[in-house]
C-alpha cells in the first residue's frame, strides 16, 4: 500500500490532514472486450475499484482513509452511521471500525429485500456492528441517527458520525485522489483518457470527488452520474455542492489549490436507471449485472453498481462516445464464509423477521 498520496504530492499543505493507508492504489484497470462485443458496442473499460482493499474493497476504504484517521485523532470511541438494511457502507464501517478498535452502531431502514440484504444484516453484526432498527423510511433513520448522535456526541469519550456513505468533505478527498490516480494510469497508457466515465451516485461523495480529481489534473472525462437514491439527495445540486465544499477544504489547507467553482450544469445525473425506491432491483441492472458475469466473470449488485452499468451500456449504445469507463464501487471481497457464522437467532429482535420462512 502506498503512503505517499498524489494529493499530498500535488498539495503539500494537505498532508496535514489526518490519513491512514488502507488502499492498495493504483487499482487496476481492465478492458471490457467480451461485454462489448456482446452488446455490439465499442471500446469500454472498467476501474476496478472492487479491489481496493483485501478485507473489503469498494469505493468505501477510500473515503475511510481520510475519515477514520479523523474519528482517531478525535479520541472517539466509535463511530455512528445509517443506511438501508443492504447497505455495503454499514458493512465496510463496521469491518474498519474493527479494525481500528471502535464501536460501530449503523442506523437501518427497510429497502426491498434480496438475499443480498440478508447476507450484509449477517455481516454487520459478524464485525461487531450495534444495529438500530429505524422502520421503513429514510427519514425516519434521520431522525434515529440525530437521537443517538445527540446522545453520545458530547460524552466522554465522544461517539464520531460518519454521514451516509462517508460523504462529507474530507471523505471526498478519497476520491479527489481517486482522479488523480486514474489520470496517471492514462499518462502511463495503461489505458487511454475515457470521453466519460459511469459511476453509481447515491451519497454524492465519490462523484464529487471524480468531478475534482479529473479537472486539477486536466483530464477532459466527462463525468456521469447514475442515480441510486431518491431524488432530493442524489441530483446535480448535491453533487456540485459537495465538490464545492471538498475544495473549500483543500484551500483552507493548501492556498495552491486551484479556486475552481462547480455548478449543477457540471455533472449529468442520470434519473431513468433509479428504478422507482431505492434498492429496487430493476430488469435492465439485473441484465447488466448476469452480462458482466457471463462475459467478464467481474460480479457487481443491484442496488448501485449493476444500475450504473446498464445506464452506461444503454446511453453508449444510444450516444456511441469511446473509449467510456465503468467505475467499479462494489467490494469484491468473498465475505460468504464470514456470513454463514451467524445465525438468524443471533439477530436482535427486530431484523429477525426477515428471515422468516428462509
Amino acid at each position: 500500500m502506498s503512503v505517499s498520496p498524489l494529493l499530498f504530492k500535488r498539495y503539500p499543505g494537505l498532508a496535514r490532514l489526518p490519513w491512514l493507508p488502507l488502499i492498495d492504489r493504483p487499482t487496476p484497470v481492465a478492458p471490457l472486450e467480451r461485454l462489448a462485443a456482446a452488446r455490439g458496442l465499442g471500446e469500454l473499460w472498467i476501474k476496478r475499484d472492487d479491489l481496493t482493499n483485501p478485507d473489503y474493497g469498494g469505493n468505501k476504504p477510500r473515503k475511510f482513509e481520510f475519515l477514520f484517521p479523523r474519528v482517531l485523532a478525535d479520541r472517539a470511541k466509535g463511530v455512528v452511521t445509517t443506511g438501508g438494511i443492504g447497505t455495503n457502507h454499514g458493512i465496510a464501517t463496521a469491518v474498519y471500525a474493527r479494525r481500528f478498535g471502535l464501536e460501530c452502531h449503523v442506523v437501518l431502514f427497510n429497502q426491498p429485500l434480496t438475499d443480498h440484504c440478508r447476507k450484509a444484516l449477517r455481516l454487520m453484526h459478524y464485525y461487531g456492528a450495534k444495529m438500530h432498527w429505524a422502520g421503513n423510511y429514510p427519514m425516519t433513520a434521520l431522525k434515529t441517527l440525530g437521537a443517538l448522535v445527540g446522545s453520545r456526541l458530547h460524552a466522554d469519550p465522544p461517539i464520531a458520525l460518519i454521514l451516509p456513505g462517508g460523504s462529507n468533505a474530507l471523505g471526498t478527498l478519497g476520491f479527489v485522489e481517486a482522479g488523480l490516480e486514474l489520470a496517471e494510469q492514462v499518462a502511463r497508457r495503461e489505458l487511454p483518457e475515457p470521453r466519460r466515465l459511469f459511476v453509481a451516485t447515491g451519497s454524492c461523495g465519490t462523484t464529487a470527488g471524480l468531478l475534482i480529481g479529473l479537472r486539477l489534473a486536466g483530464l477532459k472525462t466527462q463525468v456521469i452520474g447514475v442515480q441510486v437514491a431518491p431524488r432530493f439527495v442524489v441530483n446535480p445540486r448535491v453533487v456540485a455542492g459537495l465538490a464545492n465544499k471538498a475544495l473549500g477544504l483543500m484551500r483552507a489547507n493548501d492556498h495552491s489549490v486551484p479556486q475552481l467553482e462547480f455548478g449543477p450544469d457540471d455533472i449529468p445525473v442520470l434519473a431513468e436507471f433509479y428504478g422507482g425506491a431505492y434498492g429496487q432491483v430493476t430488469q435492465e441492472g439485473l441484465s447488466a449485472v448476469r452480462d458482466l458475469d457471463q462475459h467478464e466473470g467481474l460480479k457487481v449488485e443491484t442496488t448501485y453498481t449493476g444500475k450504473a452499468l446498464a445506464a452506461m451500456l444503454a446511453v453508449t449504445a444510444d450516444d456511441p462516445q469511446y473509449p467510456t469507463l465503468f467505475w467499479n464501487t462494489f467490494s469484491s471481497v468473498d465475505l460468504s464464509r464470514q456470513a454463514d457464522q451467524v445465525a438468524p437467532a443471533d439477530l436482535p429482535a427486530p431484523f429477525q423477521r426477515f428471515f422468516d420462512g428462509n
